[in-house]
């Protein structure tokens, strides 16, 4: 049974009923819409989780305000936040938890999005409106909510929305009661697909109301599955940091922090994925008719290399960059060090079994979000647009070998490449077949097939 919080009154006459927030995952930005928009009136907050004895009926966030959000390199101030969860319910009472619900968030790692929405959608109110979508979108979430709602109908009148960039930094201080809220982009980039113009005119006001932030509308949902993000940093630095381990021997003295000690080899493997992800968007953006260039980097700190490969490297042909990697493997490492949100934040790491030190967590979602759900979607889209993704390729091989699995064997697609969330899942291994795919429309369309090909 779920343990409820707090009895919510009835509305007072003449007061429109509040509306029901379900935060689906316990996750850092549950914890952090649940104090600041659990503190707003006019708003109730329910979290789906596996834990909900864990929650209590008051959440608190510790929020740094810097002076600029895009470039945080200035000095903060301090708010504190505080809001109240109605109740907290196990997956199994789902239908409980959705019973009247206005927005469903899910706030959880990018592998979870198929369980979630399974247990999600069968049980939403079909006559109800919904706001229904992702904090965090990479790696094909449309494809995803698409697939599932082939078995489980969405409800007749429904926005869905996918975020290109999870819009806050954070991390839980206490699992079910407190967060430390490091800062806020300043835009919330999203995808919308919604049955009607007047719940996409609401879901944007939504998202606005739930980030206190600018909501800007991308063309499409490409655009968050295309993101110079997650997929392009964790990797990227995570090469830098741990490129010589072997699991079971290489064990690391202390506990590294991820940004703050960012390295010369980690900056080159972030502009290796760059250079393939530029060529697979620029080739989507041909097959599709999108403009998804211009949303390749939505980051102040990323957008500036885009524009200057964009309008002065990539224009004139130039493959190599020449001094500028030089200049970057230099400028690089500083940006991300005296970034006061990023530069503290360690490495996910576990003790070593021997005791004698530290050994990466290749089950923290750096590796089992951003490599079968970030590059090799990647790798998958190239491979059914014709693109070659060389650098991104090696990656992956690189990064399977720390986890144990096989997503790629040589150049052929390996045996745990299709429990990744690449198109070729969805039987999209050529240009047609993507081409269907990934311009269908999410909120209507046949189920896409799945096939096995695999090489």
């Amino acid at each position: 049974m779920p343990r409820s919080a707090r009895p919510i009154p009835p509305p007072e006459r003449g007061r429109a009923a509040p509306r029901t927030l379900v935060l689906c995952g316990g996750g850092n930005g549950s914890h952090v819409l649940a104090a600041t928009i659990g503190a707003r009136p006019g708003w109730r907050v329910r979290v789906l989780t596996t834990r909900p004895s864990a929650w209590s009926t008051q959440i608190e966030c510790v929020e740094q305000v810097h002076r600029s959000d895009s470039f945080p390199l200035l000095g903060t101030r301090r708010v504190d936040h505080r809001g109240a969860v109605e109740a907290a319910f196990a997956w199994d009472d789902a239908a409980e938890a959705l019973r009247g619900a206005d927005v469903v968030v899910l706030s959880c790692p990018v592998h979870a999005h198929r369980s979630i929405l399974e247990r999600v959608l069968p049980v939403l109110d079909p006559r109800r409106p919904v706001l229904l979508g992702s904090l965090f979108a990479q790696g094909g979430f449309d494809w995803v909510v698409r697939d599932v709602a082939a078995r489980s109908r969405l409800p007749e009148r429904t926005a869905v929305f996918g975020i290109q960039r999870f819009p806050l930094l954070c991390k839980t201080a206490e699992y079910g009661r407190g967060v430390e809220l490091y800062g806020r982009f300043a835009r919330v980039y999203t995808a919308i697909a919604a049955t009607d113009p007047e719940l996409r005119a609401g879901a944007l006001a939504t998202l606005g109301e739930l980030f206190s932030r600018p909501v800007v509308e991308v063309p499409s949902f490409l655009c968050a599955t295309l993101n110079m993000s997650n997929q392009l940093l964790h990797p990227g630095i995570a090469w830098g940091h741990f490129h010589d381990y072997v699991p079971g021997e290489t064990v690391y003295a202390e506990r590294v922090r991820f940004y703050g000690e960012l390295n010369r080899r980690g900056v080159r493997a972030m502009e290796a994925i760059y250079r393939d992800l530029y060529s697979v968007t620029r080739d989507l953006a041909d097959l599709t008719g999108v403009a998804l260039l211009d949303y390749l980097g939505v980051d102040p700190l990323m957008r500036w290399a885009v524009r200057l490969r964009t309008g002065l490297l990539h224009r004139r042909g130039v493959d190599g960059l020449g001094p500028l990697r030089h200049l970057e493997e230099l400028v690089g490492p500083l940006t991300f060090r005296n970034n006061r949100r990023l530069r503290d934040l360690y490495a996910p790491m576990l003790p070593s079994p021997d005791g004698r030190g530290y050994v990466p967590d290749v089950r923290s979602r750096f590796w089992t979000d951003d490599i079968p759900h970030g590059l090799c979607v990647l790798a998958g889209l190239g491979r059914a647009l014709g693109t070659p993704t060389p650098r991104i390729d090696g990656l992956i091989r690189g990064h399977q070998a720390m986890m144990g699995r096989t997503y790629l064997d040589g150049e052929r697609l390996g045996p745990d490449f299709l429990d990744t969330g690449a198109p070729q899942r969805y039987g999209a291994d050529n240009r047609e077949a993507l081409r269907e795919l990934v311009c269908r429309s999410i909120i209507r369309g046949p189920r896409p097939t799945r096939t096995h090909l695999l090489g």
